[in-house]
């Protein structure tokens, strides 16, 4: 079933749940104020006998004292509707009808409790045969009760007539109910149309280029809102992507062409020299080790997130010192590590590579002769070596991805380490910085905010 369909039912259905509440509620009000209109006539006949009963003398029957007060006090007001019947019950279960017609009339569990005491009167609605009936139960002197009962006919037809009206009422306003929910769900439903009809333009011509016009500011528009922003992030990660791709591309070829000029120069060359062959060799394990590196930081960079993990609070100079460690074992290098016990969160092994490559890109432009020190404080990391330096153009640049300084192009490198550096450290909510003077070295590094040890 469509939603616009569903929506319109759900419509319809609230709508005549309203109507049907507001119909059935206007019929028992209505009746309820037709019963009480007859009990206050029944009441007000009742009272006429009952100031009768009062002045019966002593020793009189007070039914005999009634009898001659009864077409008064019941009448025979014109119309079959407003027929009245009246008995009185004695304490001994004894009838004795007043008036001229005598139905008997019935002896309930209210009437009972009327002659007990319990109750003053008592108001029923009864049968009497065929005839539905009102009537009322109330004391009389000497333990007699008496019973009024007026026809219901009337009333009972007033009420059908009502419930015909109310049905009739209930299933234009259903008709019309139906109706409107078409017209509001197609309506409401225009934008959900609309973001299906874009979704499904995107999916099949792959034109990131579609939105959705936004108007208004309910839930529906947010949603189109939020389509045009997915549709605009998806276009700015695509455009990213090929720039990768073009970028790995031109970084891939340099290694791919000194390795292929490597091969067939020993396949052209069999009896080339030991010592040239040993070069050669060196040559192409050196661009193999630089391929490697380079597919690696591609695949790490390609990623551009940390893997789905909870961060836990992490010790950086413990960070600093694994990644000092590895360094030193690799290069030879004096690596110096001065902290202050600075705890943040994060993921440790994502930490270890960031430190890890600064220093890496600190052994690269130092002397191998010189310290490099990294410096621990308040969660901010910073590398210092003592080398070349980078210039004022270029300290700008040296986080974007596969750039490399006017220097570093004479070397081997991808130019994705640092922009590593900068992703890990964006991924930890920190932000990356660099000072440098040209013949003094560089200060690179990153600042995590950082948390207080536990307890």
């Amino acid at each position: 079933m469509r939603f616009r369909t569903r929506v319109a039912l759900a419509t319809a259905a609230a709508v005549a749940a309203a109507v049907l509440l507001v119909a059935a509620s206007a019929y028992l009000f209505t009746q309820k104020e037709l019963i009480n209109q007859v009990d206050a006539s029944l009441d007000g006949r009742a009272s006429g006998l009952l100031r009768a009963a009062a002045g019966t003398p002593r020793g009189r029957p007070i039914a005999a004292h009634l009898l001659p007060n009864v077409s008064e006090a019941l009448g025979r007001p014109p119309g079959n509707f407003d027929t009245l019947y009246g008995q009185i019950l004695k304490p001994d279960g004894l009838l004795i009808t007043l008036g001229e017609l005598a139905p008997q009339l019935p002896i309930d569990e209210t009437t009972l409790a009327v002659q007990r005491g319990d109750v003053n009167r008592a108001f029923t609605s009864v049968w009497i045969d065929d005839e539905h009936v009102r009537m009322v139960s109330m004391p009389l002197p000497r333990g007699d009760v008496l019973q009024i009962a007026r026809s219901l006919e009337e009333t009972d037809a007033a009420l059908r007539a009502l419930a015909g009206r109310l049905i009739l009422s209930g299933f234009v306003g259903l008709l019309l109910a139906a109706a409107a929910g078409l017209v509001v769900a197609s309506r409401a439903t225009r934008p959900i149309a609309e973001l299906s009809a874009a979704a499904d333009h995107v999916a099949s011509t792959s034109d990131l280029d579609a939105r959705i016009s936004v108007e208004g500011d309910d839930e529906l528009s947010q949603l189109a809102s939020r389509f045009n922003a997915m549709l605009s992030a998806l276009k700015s990660s695509k455009a990213t992507q090929h720039q990768l791709v073009r970028d790995a591309s031109h970084e891939l070829r340099t290694p791919l062409t000194a390795l292929r000029m490597n091969v067939d120069l020993l396949e052209r060359a069999p009896d080339i020299e030991p010592e040239t062959r040993r070069l050669i060799v060196g040559e192409i394990s050196t661009e193999i080790g630089e391929l490697t590196a380079l597919v690696t930081e591609l695949v790490d960079t390609a990623t551009d997130s940390l893997p789905e993990m909870p961060f836990t609070p992490v010790l950086l100079a413990d960070v600093a010192q694994t990644a000092a460690a590895d360094a030193r074992r690799r290069s030879q290098r004096t690596i110096v590590v001065k902290d202050d016990g600075s705890l943040v969160l994060g993921s440790r092994p994502e930490l270890v590579r960031a430190i890890g490559n600064l220093i890496g890109n600190a052994i690269k432009w130092s002397d191998a002769d010189t310290v490099i020190r990294i410096e621990i404080e308040t969660g901010s990391v910073t590398v210092i070596d003592e080398g070349t330096g980078i210039s004022g153009d270029e300290l700008g640049h040296i986080f974007e991805r596969f750039y490399r300084t006017t220097e570093a192009r004479q070397i081997p490198g991808s130019g994705l380490g640092l922009s590593i550096v900068d992703r890990i450290v964006t991924d930890h909510g920190g932000f990356v910085f660099a000072e440098s003077t040209l013949g003094e070295g560089a200060r690179i590094g990153f600042t995590i905010p950082p948390v207080a040890p536990e307890a």
